[in-house]
Formats: structure tokens, sequence, C-alpha cells
């Protein structure tokens, strides 16, 4: 049987570079079944609704939601089974696909996968069905295959292979719905070195959700490794950074580039262990240059200790250090998370309409700003950061600090994306758009309910 596995998004941003393992793990699976797989990271018009697959699922992001339903429903008129998937859907949140979709998975790991794909060769699922069968991964088997290195072949020639050295995390922020949030697992470091060693790409990306937070594990690691030489890009918190010996083993690990969630300025929050002073951070970016290492600096707009002077502070800041780059965008708070429940009982969502939870428009009323003073800062601050002038200077930093050659170019392009991005955020902010309808998983009926299988609680 065939199957086409997407991950949906709605603008140009770092998945078209780096492909979403996942992808990778669906389509090593269903190969196990002897299923042919095609996989494609998509926004909504680059789906094939005339595929000959039997079936198609998607890998869908909150801001991708309406795209997904749009397109399931689309694909179950053509008689096509519909599985969808992905953070949207996580804790309870599954319920909005009810009737959506013949397959709804919170999460789900290579078991389960495996049983689907064998209930829907004997026709245990039909498209159209009245009963939406849902998956859930509640015992937290989900592992990384170790051959995850031979989905890299079927990539095009200018992403970049995802490769992963823990699975899950520990913490349980707020505003983030993490896979496996409370557990964290690390792979053995010869499983990573042979993915590794299997891939003719030198520059590889390692997703954890929390790099380098067991230190001996992570050091293991990077010794295995080394010997490749490759370069990595990771992203990690500033108490990691903050450790010598560890930043001196990533580096000769072939960490080359590193993303920090520095998040604000504000205040001192001692997250993960570490002070978010401005100086502590200047400091961590000198000792990373010295090893060699780009920094990028991720910061969050409109958090409850912020007022209207956080958006100079983060531009000066990037503008008079030696910053590489830097992503800065308002707070979103995705509907299956704390932060989006808490809000919500505060009555400072103004927004449901999960088309708008792209960091693009403002969906919640600050704590310190008034919604309009939030939007006109968040346009300000896009247009400083997309002028050509100051593209042009980071570009030149760049170039005499790496030289020239394909990996700068790539970064080189990397940096335009944002650029771009940042215009496009510009205007979007500028609209200002009226708050929309209540989302569609408010209310779910008793007859609805009846609907419902779940999979996972008793079994696996």
């Amino acid at each position: 049987m065939k199957i086409d596995i997407y991950h949906l998004y709605n603008y140009f941003e770092g998945v078209n570079f780096v492909r979403p393992v996942i992808l990778d793990v669906l389509r090593l699976w269903s190969e196990r079944k002897g299923w042919q797989v095609r996989t494609k990271s998509a926004k909504e018009n680059g789906v094939d609704l005339n595929t000959n697959a039997e079936v198609v699922a998607f890998s869908v992001y909150t801001v991708a939601a309406y795209s997904a339903y749009r397109l399931a429903e689309k694909l179950q008129a053509k008689g096509k089974i519909v599985i969808l998937g992905g953070p949207h859907f996580r804790g309870l949140h599954y319920q909005e696909a009810i009737g959506k979709c013949d397959v709804v998975a919170s999460s789900v790991c290579e078991e389960q996968w495996l049983s689907l794909l064998e209930d829907i060769e004997a026709g245990k699922v039909e498209p159209g069905n009245s009963i939406t069968k849902h998956i859930a991964d509640t015992k937290n088997h989900f592992r990384y295959p170790d051959d995850l290195h031979k989905a890299f072949s079927s990539y095009s020639w200018y992403q970049i292979p995802a490769i992963p050295t823990t699975i899950g995390c520990p913490y349980d922020c707020e505003y983030c719905s993490a896979l496996m949030a409370g557990t964290y697992l690390k792979r053995d470091p010869e499983v990573i070195y042979e993915n590794m060693l299997h891939t003719k790409r030198k520059t590889l990306f390692i997703p954890d959700a929390s790099f380098g937070l067991h230190k001996k594990h992570l050091m293991e690691v990077m010794e295995a490794i080394a010997p490749l030489k490759k370069h990595l890009a990771v992203q990690t918190s500033l108490a990691r950074v903050g450790d010598k010996e560890l930043l001196k083993s990533m580096a000769q690990g072939g960490v080359k580039a590193i993303a920090i969630g520095i998040e604000t300025l504000t205040q001192k929050l001692g997250k993960h262990g570490a002070v978010s002073t401005p100086e502590k951070v200047e400091e961590l970016i000198r000792r990373c240059h010295d090893l060699g290492i780009l920094v990028q600096g991720n910061f969050i707009f409109g958090l409850d200790c912020d007022g209207p002077e956080v958006f100079d502070n983060v531009y000066n800041f990037y503008l008079n250090t030696e910053l590489d780059y830097v992503i800065a965008d308002n707070l979103v708070p995705y509907p299956q998370t704390v932060l989006y429940n808490n809000l919500l009982k505060q009555g400072r969502i103004i927004d449901q309409n999960w088309s708008h939870y792209d960091y693009r428009h403002v969906v919640f009323r600050p704590l310190n700003m008034s919604v309009e003073d939030f939007q006109n800062c968040l346009v300000s601050y896009h247009k400083r950061i997309s002028t050509s002038k100051f593209f042009l200077k980071r570009l030149r930093q760049l170039y005499a600090r790496l030289g020239f050659g394909f990996e700068t170019a790539g970064l080189a392009s990397y940096g335009l994306s944002e650029h771009i991005n940042a215009k496009g955020k510009a205007k979007n902010f500028a609209r200002k758009l009226p708050p929309s309808a209540p989302p569609l998983y408010a209310v779910i009926s008793s007859a609805e309910k009846r609907h419902i299988h779940i999979e996972g609680k008793n079994d696996v």
C-alpha cells in the first residue's frame, strides 16, 4: 500500500531547510511494513489531492490546523484515509479533530503505528468512518529508529538532516507542549555515530528539546562523533553554554552554531540554572566565538515581565553585541499548553482563530501593555530589523567571521529568509485584524463523544 506523509506549514521558514524528523521516523516505520512512502513539507496548495496513495497523513502545528481540516475533507471525498497528528493534537486537544479525519494521533510509538497500518490493510479503518480512531502513546514507548540515516537519501540537496541525541524534555514550561514532556531518554552514542557516519552531508542539525542537559552523556557523544568532523547546529539554554567544560566539548564534537533561549533581558529569569543578564549573555557570546561557534539569540516579546521598553532593549542588544542572529517573536499561547489555559481563565485571550497563531498576529492581551501598543511596537521592531542597511551589516559580520564558502552561503540564505520574514511580520501586525470566533473544540457534545475510539490507555 501507499502513504503520503506531510508536514504542513504556512510560511517560508526553518522547516524548508531542516525537515522535521518525524517525517523520517514515519517513513522508516511504514517501509518496515512494505509500504511505499512519500514525505514532504508543504503548504496547503502543495498537497497532492490526486495522489494514488490510499492513506494521507499530516503532522500539524496549530497555525496549520484549518488547512489540515480542509485537506482532510477533500481527500476523504476522494476515498482516502486521512491521519492527523502532531503538536496541535496533544493532550485533550485531540478532541477538536473528531469527525474531521479517520485517525487522530496525539502521539504514537512504532508498535502503535505498525498496528494502525495493519488495521488499514485489513479494512478495519476506512475513509469517512463515523468513528474517529484516537491513538496516544501514553506509556512513552516512542523511540527514534537506530537506522534513521536511511531516510536521508530522499532529501533535497539543500535540506539538512536532523539527528537527535535524546528523546523528550524533563521540563514543564507553561508555553510549551514538548513531545514526551517529563521524560528524558539518552540515545546510544554509537547509534548517533552511525547515523552521522552514513550521511554524506557535512552540516547536520540536532533537534533535541534540551540539548546537553545530561553532561556526561553529551560529552561521550561529542567524543564519539569528533572524528567525523561534521558541522553541527544545536539549540540549548544559557545554563549549558555557561558550562565551560561542556561548551569546549561541544566545539570539539563539531558544534558550529548554537541557538540560545535567552527569552528576555527584562529580568533575571534563572531558567534551568542560568541568569540571563545582558552582561552575562555578552560574555557567553564571546566565549562561543572564541571556540568558533556562531550564536543565535532567541527572545520572546509579551511576557508578563515585559513593558514597551523590551523592544528597544532587544534591538540595541542585537545591534551593539556580536550576536550573529536573533529570533525575537511575540509570545503565542498555543491551545494545548498551560499558558493558554491560564490566559483563557484570566480573560486575556482575544483571538481564537488558529490561523493567527503564527507569530504574525497578537492573540492575547499583555499584562503591561495595551494590545494596540503591543502591535505598534511589534511593527516598529520588525521594520527596524528588516532594513537593507541592517541586513548588510550582519552579512558583512558573517563573512568576516567565516570567510567565503558553501556553508557561509547557506547561513546567508537563512539570514535572508529571516529578513524577508521580518518584513512580512511588520505588514501583518499593522493590519490589526479583529478577534475571531471561539475555537472548534470549545464544546464537545455527548453525541460526539460516542464517536471516539481511544487507543493507548490500556494497550501497548
